[in-house]
């Protein structure tokens, strides 16, 4: 993953996740963080979106009803 700021609101990105990575929440938030283009809001939903379905430990989620354990039937509100 590289990302690359050229000026305000420019940037580039190339990713190149494997399917090993694929998952790994780590690599997950920042490429999310990546495609935000310094978006606080479309990180957060990039991150709500990927919590039910592969689970957290965060206090942030947990406040917002988001499930810890890996929910099928959540749907984001």
């Amino acid at each position: 993953m590289a990302v690359c700021e050229w000026g305000t609101s420019r940037n580039g990105l190339n990713v190149n996740i494997t399917e090993r990575k694929r998952g790994v929440v780590g690599i997950e938030i920042a490429n999310a963080a990546a495609q935000a283009n310094g978006n606080v809001d479309s990180l957060l939903m990039a991150i709500d979106r990927y919590a039910p379905e592969h689970g957290h430990n965060s206090i942030y989620l947990h406040q917002r009803g988001i499930p810890e354990t890996p929910n099928a039937s959540y749907t984001t509100k």
